[in-house]
């Protein structure tokens, strides 16, 4: 952890704690919800807990705002007529009940099984507001500020453990200590973990770029996220991933035709049931690949157990080669996507299109690793804006390749500092306007 920056964003924050309206606001925002939970939170109020309370307390939690445009959730928490309230309450009870007895990782990944809909962010957020003092929030915007100081949580896991959520919760209990404790000294009083929530928030504000336009993507993606039920097709392609993920695991470098078969289908698994998530490869290009069974067993291996500063050199030499018939781009970058869905895209030319259309991102020469990894940034800065799942990118990505006009309506409206900023990471073209 970068210790030094981690010092002169704490005194910054102490400067501006008194005079910033917000740091006020939100501080006495999060008082309330604190209350809220340490009320209806406990063993006793859970017995009478109404589905009406409930819904009152999550839908004012700040991980609502990232999925408040989902369809279905609380139909999925609740049940379509409440009648999974009971079951709700039980889970909420055992909530209490392991944080009390000291959570594990374990602990925590039965708790999201046990509350359907309710994801990492928003469960270390109940459980932040209900023990402020000993358990700690974990969602994108504590990720963005330990990325710039340097800590990668997930990437400290252990291989085999790196989409354990509950592993990577409680890894983050060491890094949010440092902060919490250097938050402390910085301002002279004890913090608990919703207040280091908030200045890690603060600390991501200070560095925004200019102020774009009313971005017409978002109420794009909000419709087709209900109009098509992305909700089930996430669900559905993270099942696939999974059986594509266990695969790997247990048979890489040692697979057969049926192990490759099962393989691409897990792969391409979708609503569709055709397969077909990442057309045109490797959808259609089973017959092809087959016949360089060996080097793709190979090849896949080296991918799949490559470090992080290996990968640029064996995307490369895997091009270079050609030995894998009908691999095109994206069969190698989806090794890289199964190995951590976080970190890696898949590279495919419709979605170049679509970041073209959403952002005038200018794609590299294709088959190198530096263009994949100019891509793979753009993919990435493009799930953060809009907040997307691994699963769902590539299908929005997708749509929005297919709709141009509105792409046409956002750089309209964007401004010479906004063009410049975006100029300056490499999103935009200079000659694009």
């Amino acid at each position: 952890m970068d210790k030094a920056m981690l010092q002169a964003l704490t005194q910054q924050f102490k400067e501006a704690k008194e005079k910033d309206s917000f740091v006020r606001e939100h501080g006495e925002y999060h008082r309330q919800l604190m209350k809220r939970a340490a009320e209806l939170l406990r063993l006793e109020r859970l017995e009478s807990l109404t589905g009406e309370e409930l819904k009152g307390f999550l839908e004012d939690l700040d991980a609502w705002l990232g999925i408040r445009f989902k369809k279905g959730f609380w139909e999925k928490l609740l049940g379509p007529q409440g009648e999974r309230l009971p079951q709700v309450r039980e889970a909420l009870g055992d909530l209490i009940r392991r944080a009390e007895a000291g959570l594990t990782a374990e602990d925590f990944n039965a708790l999201l099984k046990a509350l359907p809909g309710i994801g990492p962010a928003f469960l270390s957020e109940i459980l932040s507001c209900r023990f402020p003092d000993r358990y700690w929030m974990w969602n994108a915007q504590n990720q963005k500020f330990f990325h710039h100081l340097g800590v990668d949580v997930k990437g400290s896991l252990p291989r085999g453990r790196k989409g354990d959520q509950g592993a990577e919760y409680m890894a983050a209990k060491g890094p949010m200590d440092e902060v919490r404790a250097a938050l402390a000294e910085a301002l002279g009083e004890p913090v608990d973990y919703q207040f280091t929530d908030l200045f890690m928030y603060w600390a991501n504000q200070q560095t925004q770029p200019p102020s774009l336009p009313q971005d017409p993507w978002v109420e794009r993606i909000a419709e087709w996220r209900e109009q098509f039920d992305l909700d089930r097709e996430v669900v559905i392609r993270r099942e696939g991933e999974a059986r594509a993920r266990a695969l790997l695991e247990d048979r890489v470098g040692q697979f057969t035709e049926e192990d490759l078969r099962n393989f691409l289908a897990a792969v391409g698994a979708s609503s569709s049931g055709r397969g077909d998530r990442f057309m045109p490869t490797p959808y259609g290009q089973v017959e092809k690949i087959a016949k360089s069974l060996e080097a793709f067993n190979q090849w896949v291996e080296r991918l799949w157990k490559a470090d992080e500063s290996q990968v640029d050199e064996v995307l490369d030499a895997f091009w270079e080669a050609g030995e894998v018939e009908g691999a095109g781009i994206s069969l190698p970058t989806i090794i890289l996507y199964l190995r951590d869905p976080q970190r890696y895209n898949v590279w495919l030319p419709v979605m170049e299109q679509g970041l073209r259309e959403a952002s005038g991102f200018q794609p590299g020469p294709p088959r190198k690793a530096s263009s994949y990894r100019a891509y793979n940034e753009a993919v990435l800065a493009f799930r953060e804006r809009y907040g997307l799942e691994p699963q769902e990118t590539d299908w929005i990505l997708w749509a929005v390749a297919r709709e141009p006009e509105v792409s046409l309506q956002l750089f309209s409206g964007f401004t010479d500092d906004t063009f410049q900023f975006l100029q300056e990471l490499g999103s935009l073209p200079l000659e694009c306007c």
